[in-house]
């Protein structure tokens, strides 16, 4: 029985330490990828941003960071041109438009969260994160409150 407990302990202990491994290279690995012209981009445009962690995916790089108590994220190329900033806002700052859509054809939806989005040609949306039987969703709307699409939630 000794033994058994040990091999538990010593089984227990390796894989928690060839995990936290692999998930210190795989942050060294994020890291590394980041395009240098991105990292300059955003620090010119958000020197005061706090709380900031890089994503690496298809060429494209996303910072998330808090600005003025808000969490935001900024997406760059490879070449550090910004793509898009997204920016949690309250709920009741969306367009009174999208409300009545959600009221009106996601009725028992419960509304998480907001966002605005801002793109590279100073287009205007909002995204707001419903939940409907337990089913995320993300809601785009254009800068008047209109439907755009659904997305399937993180």
């Amino acid at each position: 029985m000794k033994n058994l407990m040990l091999v538990s302990v010593i089984w227990f202990f390796g894989t928690t330490a060839i995990a936290q491994t692999k998930n210190e290279e795989s942050k060294k690995e994020t890291t590394k990828t980041i395009s240098q012209a991105a990292k300059n981009a955003f620090l010119n445009e958000f020197p005061n941003a706090s709380k900031v962690s890089w994503e690496a995916e298809d060429n494209m790089f996303e910072a998330s960071f808090k600005l003025n108590n808000a969490e935001t994220s900024a997406t760059y190329d490879a070449e550090g041109k910004k793509k898009e900033v997204e920016t949690e806002i309250e709920i009741n700052q969306l367009p009174e438009a999208v409300i009545k859509y959600i009221n009106k054809n996601h009725a028992r939806a419960k509304l998480q969260e907001a966002a605005k989005i801002v793109d590279d040609k100073n287009n205007t949306t909002f995204e707001a994160e419903v939940s409907i039987n337990r089913v995320v969703k993300d809601l785009i709307f254009d800068s008047d409150g209109n439907f755009i699409k659904e997305i399937a939630g993180d």
